[in-house]
């Protein structure tokens, strides 16, 4: 089902404060502005306004509609939709192209369920974070944000936008977590986008 922009901008918001990683610096950004979480945790999707004041967070914290951060380079007209990811396709999903990041941790490969056995044996960070995050995916079935995939309609490639380490533990569950829902971004130039 195809869905809106605007509800892809607040699904990263709120993958966003829900993650150790990001959460202080959204929370500082919401302040610095003198903005309310509330526009998050209690958003009014049909409001202008809001909407605009989300995808100004989502440019500050992740550079969305600036072409800087993770979304250097993507195109600005991705239809976006809401997916059913099986669990075989989970298998062959990718992480970022980002030699600093992810594909160090994974490899050549890119795939998310080699950089989660290697986080995991490592015990590099974020493993505490994978872990944490498994346990409440098997506790509670679901995680606080539906993950955020990019891909195009000339392959079968699906590179994460958002949610490394929510896809991680989700590598560490068994086929019965699955299928999972999922938002997919698609554009026939995302190669465009320098993580690709």
């Amino acid at each position: 089902m195809q869905i809106s922009e605007e509800e892809v901008v607040l699904e990263f918001l709120t993958a966003e404060l829900h993650s150790s990683r990001f959460r202080f610096d959204l929370l500082s950004i919401l302040n610095t502005y003198k903005l309310s979480e509330e526009i998050i945790t209690y958003p009014n999707i049909s409001s202008l306004k809001e909407n605009q004041q989300r995808a100004f967070l989502l440019g500050e914290l992740r550079g969305f509609l600036k072409n800087k951060k993770i979304f250097k380079g993507m195109p600005m007209d991705i239809n976006w939709y809401t997916e059913t990811f099986s669990y075989s396709q989970f298998q062959n999903l990718l992480c970022v192209n980002d030699e600093k990041t992810w594909k160090k941790f994974s490899g050549s490969n890119r795939l998310i369920i080699d950089a989660s056995k290697t986080i995991l044996n490592l015990n590099k960070n974020p493993a505490s974070e994978i872990l944490a995050i498994r346990e409440k995916i098997t506790n509670l079935h679901q995680p606080s944000a539906r993950l955020i995939f990019i891909t195009n309609s000339k392959s079968n490639k699906y590179v994460i936008l958002e949610g490394h380490c929510r896809a991680c533990a989700y590598s560490l569950c068994e086929a019965s977590f699955f299928p999972l829902e999922v938002i997919v971004g698609r554009h026939d130039n995302i190669e465009e986008w320098i993580y690709f």
